[in-house]
């Protein structure tokens, strides 16, 4: 008897051990997509917007990008999301438990057509930070030509009244023709980037600019060109097309060093906007300048010359609050950290050699001394002259 429940209490405190020593492990149960657009059929001019929502249990982030026709529809705003040319990004983040992520993608109608909305995503994770998959889903939204106005019933005719003598005829004037809307890449200027030849706009009247940015005349060149401007970052956007107004782009315009290049913005759980870097900015000792691909957007960077850490790289950016310098960009994480450059210096106690007797004698005036006394005394005592 005594045997039995000795065995049963062994497997009991087995069982409580294995359960306290093995790590929590988190299973996230796959998140779902779905896209819905109001109103589905629109007339050319009309917006529409549409819903996209992503469910789970305990969702917390959704990292992805969508896609559309942009011949047919033109990005206008959405929460969460940037856009032009056709694509986007979406990046959302709860505040807590929640059972789904939602945001509004505001399209305006540009011509008759078709377009899909497809929407798809690179990361989904829970409050737990496990992944819960690459959900997708699509829309469709109709443009359509607005109808004519429906003709008015005839009005039963008039018994015919006498006719009143002939008043003399004013001349009518010519109706003018009103004057086609203004091609703004009539007035662009021609540029090359990246070897590459782009038009940029002189107004920016008809373009959709960043938030936070306010369009002001700036001096390029012997020009003057209407760009986007913030003063809270300190930046200041140019809009480049191809030659037929399309593929607009918003090109970061450095005034110092003359130079045009992409605004590419990268998201890590803040917004950090991608720089190039002056004439006066110092490149961390130890660096060599090389390239990175971050969404498809291939950036100016540097990565350690001895090859050690091939994942991390250097990025000069400048964060959502205008701050500018260099920050450590983790290719494997997709993390992003600011860089600080740290030299160690090590201060190393160095042991003396051990000094021979004869040394240590002549250099102790002590010894010397007392050598010196013991000496005299000794020729005294042996009757020897001390000369």
């Amino acid at each position: 008897m005594n045997n039995n429940f000795t065995k049963v209490l062994l497997s009991l405190m087995l069982i409580t051990t294995m359960i306290l020593i093995l790590p929590n492990t988190t299973y996230a149960s796959n998140a779902s997509a779905s896209a819905s657009a109001s109103p589905s059929t629109v007339n050319v001019g009309d917006t529409v917007t549409v819903t996209v929502t992503f469910s789970g249990s305990k969702i917390f982030g959704v990292e992805g990008r969508f896609t559309y026709n942009a011949d047919v529809l033109q990005y206008v705003s959405g929460g969460g999301t940037s856009g032009g040319g056709g694509n986007g990004t979406i990046v959302l983040y709860g505040t807590g438990d929640t059972n789904s992520l939602r945001t509004t993608i505001t399209f305006k109608a540009l011509k008759t057509g078709e377009s899909n909305i497809s929407i798809t995503t690179s990361e989904t994770y829970n409050v737990d930070l496990a992944s819960m998959g690459t959900p997708k889903t699509s829309t469709k939204v109709t443009v359509k030509t607005p109808a004519p106005p429906p003709s008015q019933p005839s009005q039963p005719s008039k018994p015919s009244q006498p006719s009143k003598p002939s008043q003399p005829t004013q001349p009518v004037k010519p109706v003018e023709p009103e004057p086609e809307p203004k091609n703004p890449v009539d007035d662009a200027l021609e540029v090359t980037v990246g070897g590459n030849t782009l038009f940029m706009w002189t107004e920016l009247e008809t373009v959709k600019l960043p938030d936070g940015f306010k369009a002001e005349e700036i001096t390029y060149g012997e020009d003057k060109v209407e760009m986007a401007v913030s003063e809270e970052q300190d930046l200041v956007l140019a809009y480049l097309t191809d030659k037929d107004g399309k593929n607009g782009i918003f090109y970061v315009y450095d005034s110092e060093s003359n130079q045009l290049y992409p605004h590419f913005t990268f998201n890590s759980r803040s917004n950090y906007t991608i720089l190039q870097v002056g004439a006066n900015t110092t490149i961390p000792e130890g660096y060599v300048e090389t390239e990175l691909t971050l969404d498809e957007q291939t950036v100016q960077a540097w990565k350690q010359e001895s090859g050690e850490n091939p994942d991390f790289f250097l990025i000069y950016a400048m964060n959502s609050e205008g701050e500018k310098g260099f920050y450590l960009y983790d290719s494997s994480e997709g993390t992003i950290q600011k860089f600080f450059d740290k030299t160690v210096i090590v201060e190393v106690e160095i042991e003396p050699e051990p000094q021979t007797f004869f040394e240590k004698l002549t250099s102790d005036k002590t010894l010397m001394a007392l050598m010196a006394t013991l000496t005299v005394i000794i020729l005294t005592l042996t009757g020897t002259p001390a000369n």
